[in-house]
């Protein structure tokens, strides 16, 4: 899938600092090879590291569309009956950790075009309107080991409600809506936190990596 990085960047900044486990360290640069919406490969001094954004569990399996999101799926919708879904892309991170971090810059970076997409594609969907309110104010949340906040938007009739969280770390960032087609934010407000416990950021590195990225 042939991708385009918007104006991140990755390649200087948020690869600038490698990573041993968890802990960053300055001792060695990073170039960014490649980057797909959920992650990406990047080469550190001999090492070629990984980053990818993964939900734990079998219940639900990543796919990404051109316009650079991805979607969290259930494996099987016939038992997925309201089940909350999950769409989501990156983000400059940058971006996020030099705004104000409330409601208004949450959606003001919604309504931003993904830090990487196909040419020519559309913009995601996004079923906040620019200058919505949200219904909750705006409340930490953690993904991935990421900080963020979120806002929560009921749509009114049968559109059901929408939670929207960003979070960035010093690496990556992403935008991530929850969406139920029924009930209303309050609900749904704590389920999205169950939820985002059960994301992670894989870290790996090697060889394997580089192949995984060249399929």
């Amino acid at each position: 899938m042939a991708l385009v990085i918007y104006a991140m960047m990755l390649s200087s900044t948020a690869a600038a600092t490698a990573t041993t486990g968890d802990k960053p360290t300055s001792a060695e640069a990073c170039t960014v090879l490649r980057i797909q919406p959920l992650g990406m490969l990047v080469n550190c001094g001999a090492r070629l590291r990984a980053l990818w954004l993964k939900f734990e569990g079998m219940s639900r399996v990543a796919r990404v569309t051109s316009d650079g999101s991805f979607h969290f799926r259930c494996v099987l919708e016939v038992m997925c009956t309201n089940t909350v879904q999950i769409d989501g892309w990156m983000i400059s991170r940058e971006d996020w950790q030099e705004s104000n971090q409330d409601a208004d810059a949450i959606v003001a970076l919604l309504h931003k075009t993904p830090a990487v997409r196909q040419p020519g594609a559309p913009a995601p969907a996004v079923p906040i309107a620019v200058g919505a309110k949200s219904d909750c104010g705006t409340f930490s949340i953690q993904l991935a080991g990421m900080e963020g906040r979120a806002a929560c938007y009921d749509s009114g009739g049968s559109e059901g409600s929408t939670v929207a969280v960003v979070v960035a770390g010093a690496e990556l960032g992403f935008a991530i809506l929850f969406h139920r087609s029924s009930g209303d934010s309050r609900d749904l407000r704590e389920e999205v936190v169950s939820l985002a416990s059960r994301f992670r950021l894989e870290r790996s590195e090697g060889d394997v990596e580089l192949l995984k990225w060249m399929r």
